[in-house]
């Protein structure tokens, strides 16, 4: 995101000058808590896409409607900032067998890993963390077994 100051001299008839700052906003047309990661094409190779990278795209058609249901959660539970997701108690038990279906399939596909009882971090490749905390979810992505 830009600002500009841009700083106006008006004259009056006394020979006065009064100084009027206006700021101008330009308002970014995609917010940070939009991106996804780099998808993989034909030629994502010259873009230097590596294994971490997630296609969210092939994820998505790769996963079964309950795993999609399960990061559907645990994104609408989503710390932005810190890409970790805390997931409420389930309500019932078809429910928590659900989820813990759904865990184990995106678990295996490293889209998610656990951080304590239903506490979880999503790969910073796969949903973008904002710029600034872009280098301490990745160190603490990595530092996660």
């Amino acid at each position: 995101m830009v600002k500009k100051i841009e700083i106006i001299g008006i004259d009056h008839d006394d020979e006065s000058v009064v100084i009027e700052a206006s700021h101008k906003k330009k308002v970014a047309l995609i917010t940070a808590y939009s991106v996804i990661g780099r998808l993989k094409t034909h030629d994502s190779s010259e873009w230097g896409v590596d294994k971490q990278n997630i296609d969210l795209v092939d994820l998505m058609h790769a996963l079964p409607n309950i795993a999609t249901r399960t990061l559907k959660e645990i994104k609408d539970n989503m710390t932005y900032t810190t890409n970790e997701s805390r997931l409420p108690i389930p309500k019932s038990n078809s429910i928590r067998n659900s989820r813990s279906s759904g865990l184990r399939y995106l678990k295996k596909l490293n889209v998610i890993k656990k951080l304590g009882l239903r506490h979880f971090i999503i790969n910073p490749y796969c949903i973008v963390p904002p710029p600034e905390m872009q280098a301490a979810v990745i160190e603490k992505w990595n530092s996660v077994s």
